[in-house]
């Protein structure tokens, strides 16, 4: 585990097997916009392993991640999915955002 991921484990719930079950999953995200790339990013950044994305938001995240693995994503994926909980996309008008807020929404439903 990695430094980074290590400050993790101060939040309450958070454990290595959680980390190591993140590190061993794999989010899509879908699409080549502002709000994929904030999403991927920030499941990046809280230790997904593997990442199904557009080249471009594929590479933002190997900046952050060298060891990411990363795939090509499904043809028809519409939605953001991690580790088989798949969540409809968030559209409020505020890309940023709602990348964010989907990120977060996947971590939630993958700790329960």
């Amino acid at each position: 585990m990695s430094e980074r991921h290590g400050r993790q484990l101060v939040l309450s719930g958070w454990t290595p097997e959680l980390q190591a079950r993140l590190a061993a999953m794999k989010a899509v995200v879908p699409g080549r916009s502002i709000r994929s790339e904030v999403c991927a990013l920030y499941l990046v950044g809280a230790g997904v392993g593997a990442l199904a994305a557009d080249s471009v938001v594929g590479e933002a995240c190997r900046r952050l991640n060298p060891r990411l693995r990363l795939e090509a994503p499904p043809a028809s994926a519409p939605s953001v999915a991690l580790g088989g909980v798949e969540l409809p996309r968030i559209d409020t008008g505020d890309p940023v955002g709602d990348g964010a807020a989907e990120a977060a929404a996947l971590l939630e439903a993958y700790l329960k």
